[in-house]
């Protein structure tokens, strides 16, 4: 190969502001550009043609290994003294040299790349050093200084041994450690006693295979907090050998509390705040392997519930529900897997735990229940439970959830009625609360429609069920709200049409029991007009049933002649009078004058 390249070549390599060296497969010189000559002394004719690293020994003043010697032979990487980076062929580095011509020491940086000839043979290899000023130098560390103070992130370096030699500023500002502290502090003072094995264990990793590795730890604030740190480490390569790591840190106390949120909302009921189902399904497995047998089950579910939601409202609903939950969650042990599973549907996991501890829990929570409805008779909890356990490895933590919910099913039909009942008394206590059956309404209804009955001659079974609709007629105002109810203004068209639905809620609560079933139609239709503009279905004439025409005209008469919350009473007279307008319109006319005639009005 000819030493010398083209004089343009030359020419072009001298104009550049870097070293450069290029050497052949047997390390002799072949480029020396100009930028060489100033840094080296040593002038291009006196070095081309040199082999026996005569070129590391005008840069560093000894013989010792260049990048360009790593391309040629990447076996001597080991024997390499000082930093480098390998990415595919090329070899990256940087480090201090002395300029011969002014003695001034400068930094640089250099690559090393092979260079082919057209047969794809190894033809050289050169190697390009940018040397900085120790102004420039100077200017990058201030630079470099004034940028880790500012940074948020946390930069510190370690050596092989663990010792911090350096700490960024901002160790300060996010632990309130200051630099100085930070030189002098183990690990073991301010990274959480859980974390430090897996501490350790990643920083030994990094340190022992040379690739980067990232932890989440907790570290100890100066004020005695713990803040959750992310840290990246990257060892740090001198003379080929690792010498230390880099860690870059940054504090996601911020991410890990938004973390440990949505893995709470994933496995906890919203409402009741208890185990969702997901959690319980996920314990369940877990639970199934036998370690912890035997394990008892208990599954509840919370009678009259939709009948709640459908006559008081899903607040009332709710309340219930949480205040079950609430029982639950002081009878039952940390340990226990306490669930909300399903609508009105809760259950519970209980490891090491047999039959007669399941039994006595039981009989405790029915104690506590009693408790509540005593002081809660207005809305009172009435629960179907059901129990089963996995005695040993042979049975299934499925099939026992499924036995459990059997028995409860079982439990729940054989008191539905009693349950139904109970519901549909509280639903009564709360109407008569809320001014709707106090002052002899009721009576009045009753013996006023028993006198309208007779004289219409009906029977018995017939004139029973008028007396307990005028009793119940308006059961299903209890779902109505008071603002509503009470309001002494004209009801808007959207409150009006909340009213209107008393007489569904109403039909509900008599379908759920097995007393008022047999009003549950009548109820529906009280308000029924004789010409067809009542509701719910706007029925006219004798569609409309006898008792609801009959209730109806005694209900508004009562209404008219008693003061109510939001209504003064007027007279018999007037009441009468309005009955009397009101004939053929909203009420059956011929009912409307026998009622007149018995009353004695005469027009």
């Amino acid at each position: 190969m000819d030493i010398f390249p083209p004089m343009l070549c030359i020419k072009f390599l001298d104009a550049l502001p870097d070293a450069v060296i290029a050497i052949n497969p047997d390390h002799r010189i072949i480029v020396w550009n100009s930028t060489m000559e100033r840094i080296t002394g040593i002038p291009r004719e006196q070095a081309l043609g040199k082999g026996n690293r005569f070129y590391s020994m005008t840069v560093f003043g000894e013989p010792r290994l260049m990048l360009v010697d790593l391309v040629l032979d990447p076996g001597l990487e080991k024997e390499y003294q000082g930093s480098y980076r390998k990415y595919g062929m090329n070899y990256y580095g940087d480090g201090t040299v002395t300029v011969k011509s002014n003695k001034n020491e400068v930094f640089y940086w250099a690559q090393a790349s092979p260079v082919f000839d057209q047969d794809e043979n190894l033809a050289a290899v050169i190697e390009i050093m940018r040397v900085k000023s120790s102004d420039s130098l100077r200017e990058s560390e201030y630079n470099l200084r004034r940028i880790t103070d500012n940074m948020s992130d946390l930069v510190s370096e370690l050596d092989c041994h663990g010792n911090v030699i350096f700490a960024s500023p901002s160790h300060y500002k996010v632990l309130g450690y200051t630099e100085e502290r930070m030189m002098t502090i183990k690990l073991s003072d301010f990274v959480h006693p859980e974390d430090i094995p897996s501490v350790i264990s990643a920083l030994k990793k990094s340190l022992q295979t040379g690739k980067a590795g990232i932890s989440h730890h907790r570290c100890r604030h100066n004020d005695g907090h713990y803040v959750w740190i992310e840290t990246v480490g990257n060892p740090i390569l001198q003379d080929g050998k690792i010498r230390g790591i880099l860690l870059s840190s940054r504090d996601i106390t911020v991410r890990k509390q938004l973390e440990q949120e949505l893995r709470y909302l994933s496995i906890h009921d919203s409402l009741t705040s208890l185990y969702n189902r997901t959690y319980f399904e996920e314990e369940m497995r877990r639970l199934n392997s036998g370690r912890c047998d035997p394990v008892g089950m208990m599954v509840f579910d919370l009678d009259g519930l939709k009948l709640v939601n459908d006559t008081l409202g899903h607040e009332a609903g709710d309340r219930l529900l949480i205040n079950f939950a609430g029982i639950l969650s002081k009878c039952f042990r940390s340990g226990d897997v306490v669930s909300r599973v399903g609508g009105d549907e809760f259950a519970v996991l209980l490891p090491q735990t047999n039959q007669k501890a399941l039994d006595r829990i039981a009989a405790r929570l029915n104690i506590m229940i009693g408790e509540y409805n005593q002081s809660n008779p207005e809305l009172p909890l009435s629960v179907s439970l059901g129990i089963a356990v996995k005695k040993d490895r042979r049975s299934s933590l499925r099939d026992i959830y499924k036995e459990a919910d059997n028995r409860m099913y079982r439990s729940k039909l054989r008191r539905s009625s009693s349950a139904h009942s109970a519901v549909v008394n509280t639903l009564l206590k709360a109407l008569q609360a809320r001014d709707y059956m106090t002052e002899g309404h009721g009576e009045r209804m009753k013996n006023l429609v028993a006198l309208l009955g007779r004289e219409l001659k009906l029977s018995d079974s017939t004139l029973t069920n008028l007396e307990l609709l005028a009793q119940f007629h308006d059961i299903g105002k209890v779902g109505i709200p008071d603002r509503i109810l009470f309001k002494r203004e004209s009801l808007t068209e959207e409150e009006y049409r909340e009213m209107q639905r008393h007489s569904e809620i109403g039909q509900r609560i008599a379908l759920a029991s097995s007393e008022l079933s047999s009003l549950a139609d009548l109820i529906l239709k009280h308000h029924e007009w004789w010409d067809g503009r009542g509701y719910p279905f706007g029925l006219a004439g004798e569609q409309i049933p006898l008792e609801c025409r009959i209730i109806s005209l005694v209900d508004a008469y009562d209404t008219m002649t008693h003061d109510r919350p939001y209504s003064k009473a007027v007279s018999p007279q007037e009441a009468l009078e309005e009955i009397a307008r009101c004939s053929g319109t909203q009420f059956d006319p011929n009912i409307t004058a026998l009622f007149l005639k018995l009353l004695g009005y005469s027009g």
